[in-house]
């Protein structure tokens, strides 16, 4: 099973999609499984060790500081051996170096800090997600900086 949580209108085939709330016209998209739950506890979606992907693309930093490690430890749970874990963040770093420069417009500083749809709560740099992502039995297999303007890396994390 492959999971793809925090969707939005991301509805993907092959995959159950998982989002907070409801999604307008999620019941127009046949064959698209699609939920409302919550990407903190998929306990009563998926069983522990049967989930060979989780997408976590909307952007790591809606995830309360308090929480990191505990969703890092419970989405490990839900992967299978080796099952691949992806997630998109904004490098705080990579932002101030913009910001710095004159870079990027104050109102997308404002949509990368604080968010559009969702919160975010929590600000992180590719040392800190490393950190969190390895001493959580997660091996990393690549990095990326993403060439548009949201400044998002994306990790692929592997359960060890």
């Amino acid at each position: 099973m492959k999971l793809n949580l925090q969707c939005g209108e991301d509805l993907r085939n092959g995959y159950k999609n998982i989002n907070f709330g409801p999604i307008q016209g999620s019941n127009n998209h046949p064959g698209i499984d699609f939920i409302v739950g919550d990407f903190r506890n998929l306990s009563s979606v998926i069983s522990d060790d049967s989930c060979e992907e989780i997408n976590f693309v909307p952007v790591f930093n809606i995830v309360n500081p308090n929480e990191v490690i505990h969703v890092l430890r419970h989405w490990r749970d839900k992967l299978s051996n080796r099952g691949v874990l992806k997630i998109h963040m904004v490098d705080i770093r990579l932002l101030s170096g913009l910001i710095y420069d004159g870079d990027i417009e104050l109102n997308q500083i404002h949509k990368l800090i604080f968010g559009s749809q969702q919160p975010h709560q929590n600000v992180m740099d590719l040392k800190n997600i490393k950190q969190a992502l390895e001493s959580n039995g997660y091996q990393i297999e690549s990095i990326n900086i993403a060439n548009d303007f949201m400044l998002r890396i994306e990790c692929y994390a592997i359960k060890e």
